[in-house]
């Protein structure tokens, strides 16, 4: 049995790629000539301020839209959540 779950965007996703990217260009204004390098750091940086509850919140969220992907057989569920 082929299932092909329709998962809409997981919303805890784009948070943490909107949480990282907040945090390494709120201050690029400021310095508008940052190398590579401490882009890099930056990019390091922001990730170590994920907390254990950010990545709990988001686990939880990914549960529940597969438990919900498998009780609509694989069809559209956003509109349950």
């Amino acid at each position: 049995m082929e299932l092909a779950c329709q998962i809409p965007r997981f919303k805890h996703y784009g948070f943490f790629w909107g949480f990282v990217k907040s945090v390494v260009y709120e201050t690029l204004d400021a310095e508008p000539n940052i190398t590579r390098h401490q882009l890099e750091d930056r990019i390091r940086n922001a990730f170590l301020l994920i907390t254990p509850e950010m990545l709990a919140k988001a686990r939880a969220s990914l549960v529940e839209r597969v438990a919900l992907c498998l009780e609509s057989n694989g069809g559209l569920f956003e509109h349950l959540l």
